[in-house]
């Protein structure tokens, strides 16, 4: 008899042995944008980017940016049409892990980078599978958790 057990979390059952775990990803999109971005530009740069790394919508636990686009609606609609959480760092917090540092972005909102180190810190470190990619008005980068 074969098991198999899929893992939503960390957490795995108690296992046979020869059973098979398989184990979601866990994909965090930071998202970099213009002001007065649409929600239909800012799903279809994250389905855009996912699907460039041959990942499933699913594999989405979250979105990220700086804190200086709390006003930006389109943000929100995504993350609550993808069900899921939306997380904004201050640019001090973003500057910390930024792997590429633009001078654009830190005259537009005071911070080196934004859709990189937001993935970063949303997976809590976690490795960037997707550098900086540009869909029209909007950036992605996606980082995994590990």
């Amino acid at each position: 008899e074969h098991v198999v057990v899929v893992a939503e979390n960390d957490v795995l059952p108690d296992m046979k042995p020869g059973a098979l775990a398989l184990k979601t990803r866990r994909i965090f999109a930071g998202v970099g944008c213009r002001k007065g971005v649409s929600y239909e530009e800012v799903r279809d740069a994250v389905r855009s980017a996912l699907a460039g790394k041959d990942l499933h919508i699913h594999n989405l636990r979250g979105l990220a940016s700086i804190d200086i686009k709390n006003g930006e609606h389109a943000l929100y609609k995504a993350a609550d049409n993808f069900g899921v959480s939306i997380a904004l760092f201050a640019a001090d917090d973003l500057d910390k892990v930024a792997p590429n540092k633009s001078d654009f972005v830190k005259e537009k909102v005071g911070a080196d980078g934004v859709c990189e180190p937001a993935a970063i810190l949303a997976s809590k470190g976690g490795k960037l599978i997707l550098p900086k990619t540009v869909y029209g008005r909007i950036t992605v980068a996606l980082a995994e958790e590990e």
